[in-house]
C-alpha cells in the first residue's frame, strides 16, 4: 500500500511521485476530457526517441547532468535553510518558554531541543 512508505506524523511531500493507469469499464468522470491510452503511449514513443537523440549527443548529455546537478545543489541548499530556519525558531521558542519559568524538562519536551542547547541560551 502506498502509505507504507511514509511515517506516521510526515507529510505527504515526503512520498514518491506515482503515475497511475486506471481503466475503467463505466463513466467515472462525467466529461468527455482525459488522457487516453492511445495519446499515453504516443507521448511515450516521443520521449522514448527524443531520450534515444539526446543520449547520443555528448553536449546535451552534459548540459543534462550539470543542469541535474544544479537541482540537485538547489534542492540541498533550500532544505539546509529550512532546517537552519527551523532551528533559529525552536531556539526563540525555548528562550520565550525560558523568560516564561517553564521547566527545562518541559522546554525539552516541547521543542525537541537537548538540555545542553537550552543551557547555552540562558
Amino acid at each position: 500500500m502506498y502509505l507504507e512508505n511514509i511515517n506516521q506524523g510526515q507529510g505527504y511531500t515526503s512520498l514518491e511521485k506515482v503515475l497511475t493507469i486506471n481503466i475503467l469499464d463505466f463513466e467515472f468522470l462525467g466529461t468527455e476530457s482525459y488522457q487516453s491510452s492511445f495519446h499515453l503511449c504516443e507521448d511515450l514513443e516521443k520521449a522514448e526517441r527524443k531520450i534515444e537523440y539526446l543520449s547520443s549527443d555528448e553536449d546535451a548529455m552534459r548540459i543534462y547532468y550539470e543542469r541535474e546537478r544544479s537541482l540537485h545543489e538547489r534542492a540541498n541548499m533550500i532544505s539546509s535553510a529550512e532546517a537552519g530556519c527551523l532551528e533559529r525558531v525552536k531556539l526563540e521558542i525555548a528562550k520565550n518558554l525560558l523568560n516564561m519559568n517553564i521547566t527545562l524538562e518541559q522546554i525539552v519536551l516541547a521543542t525537541g531541543i537537548t538540555e545542553e542547547e537550552i543551557n547555552k541560551i540562558k
